[in-house]
């Protein structure tokens, strides 16, 4: 296993952000995954653009999760010549352009963080890639089910590439360890979603833990993934994203299926720890939220 921890803060990705997959990661994927196709023409009205042939996206997103999307592309002029992808969030104009290291094979393996605040059903992005010269390919539209899950003072995310059994942990300051055995703490954090469980397969490949805004105590937060089960599938590529303050953090990690353990309690590979402290601003914050939520439960 490895973990490469990428760091950013929260404003920069209110929609998405682009960054490139690590050495190592998207590898060949398994049957089950789910393809879009283009036009493989090239655009009549602009002979020397390049084109994206094909996008290979997740089943299911969640918001404040960090996801792979696999862009294959071509150009007349030569594959090598292609040096971006454009990507923005479908019915907003602004841009995040992520450099492609290796354009020579045609195949740019991009992670994308969703924003924490999402809640449609379905996520939009628009996708396009640039060569050196500016030549830009037409748009390629991905839409990809979006299950809105709990925001707060914390949320850590857990997204995996393939349909098996990982589980995500996370023990709070008090020591509470929250997973698919033990989904709440007393200090208010909660497991809302939990992923093929014992292997039950519903693809989403997300999982989710959060604290709501103004309860999260302060103190110092541990995340863990344990390989439940490999589900006769091997090896998996996941992320973690742990959002919490100004902040977020990313970070990158596989399996293979000889570390499946069955895993419950104190079970699972360290990911990270985090430092939570409430400064006097957001202490005030919370404490408004709180006694508006009040009295809106007093109101006739």
């Amino acid at each position: 296993m490895r973990h490469i921890k990428l760091y950013f803060p929260i404003i920069t990705i209110s929609f998405i952000m682009a960054f490139a997959a690590p050495a190592g990661c998207g590898g060949d994927s398994d049957e089950s995954d789910r393809y879009s196709f283009a036009d493989d023409n090239f655009d009549p009205d602009c002979p020397d653009c390049p084109v994206i042939t094909s996008v290979q996206e997740p089943q299911v997103v969640i918001n404040g999760s960090t996801a792979l999307f696999k862009v294959q592309f071509d150009d007349r002029q030569g594959k090598d010549t292609v040096q971006s992808v454009i990507a923005f969030q479908q019915n907003d104009t602004e841009e995040f352009v992520s450099e492609i290291e290796n354009p020579a094979g045609g195949v740019a393996f991009k992670y994308f963080t969703i924003g924490k605040d999402l809640t449609d059903s379905m996520f939009g992005m628009g996708l396009s890639v640039e060569d050196a010269d500016g030549n830009r390919s037409s748009v390629y539209l991905v839409e990809v089910p979006l299950i809105a899950t709990g925001v707060g003072d914390i949320k850590v995310s857990l997204t995996f590439d393939l349909n098996v059994d990982l589980d995500l942990h996370v023990i709070d300051p008090h020591g509470e360890e929250i997973f698919y055995g033990h989904p709440t703490s007393l200090s208010g954090g909660e497991l809302d979603l939990d992923s093929n469980p014992a292997c039950d397969i519903d693809s989403v490949n997300n999982e989710n833990v959060f604290w709501a805004t103004g309860t999260a105590p302060d103190g110092m937060y541990t995340v863990k993934v344990d390989y439940w089960s490999a589900c006769a599938i091997d090896p998996v590529n996941y992320t973690v994203t742990v959002m919490y303050l100004d902040a977020a953090e990313v970070y990158f990690g596989d399996f293979t299926a000889s570390q499946a353990d069955n895993g419950g309690f104190g079970s699972g590979e360290f990911v990270c720890s985090f430092l939570f402290e409430r400064d006097d601003e957001q202490d005030d914050d919370a404490d408004d939220d709180l006694n508006d939520d009040a009295d809106d439960d007093t109101e006739d």
